[in-house]
């Protein structure tokens, strides 16, 4: 799933990235899908089940760049640890919550 959404978002299909999100999530996907250039590389690094929180947390490792004119120093461009948060809705796993890297 988690790869499935930084595809899309490499992609910039905006229609599958928003299906991906959860309605709380869907800003972010569409700020990603903004600043987004190309995402590559992507490799999952671990996954927790909870049982207090979201039911899945997913950390990946992969490469990204940023469009020239959205470059944030604070997200660089190059290779990323990042993990997201799952739920699942109406038999669906979707992104809950990004931005733990």
């Amino acid at each position: 799933m988690v790869v499935a959404y930084l595809r899309v978002l490499d992609a910039h299909d905006s229609a599958i990235a928003e299906a991906l999100s959860a309605p709380g999530e869907r800003s972010t996907t569409a700020q990603w899908l903004h600043s987004t250039a190309s995402i590559t590389g992507i490799k999952i690094d671990s996954m927790r089940a909870f049982h207090h929180r979201t039911p899945y947390y997913v950390c990946t490792n992969f490469r990204y760049s940023s469009h020239p004119w959205t470059q944030d120093s604070s997200f660089p461009d190059g290779e990323h640890y990042w993990c997201y948060d799952l739920v699942r809705r109406h038999g669906r796993w979707l992104i809950f919550g990004d931005g733990l890297g």
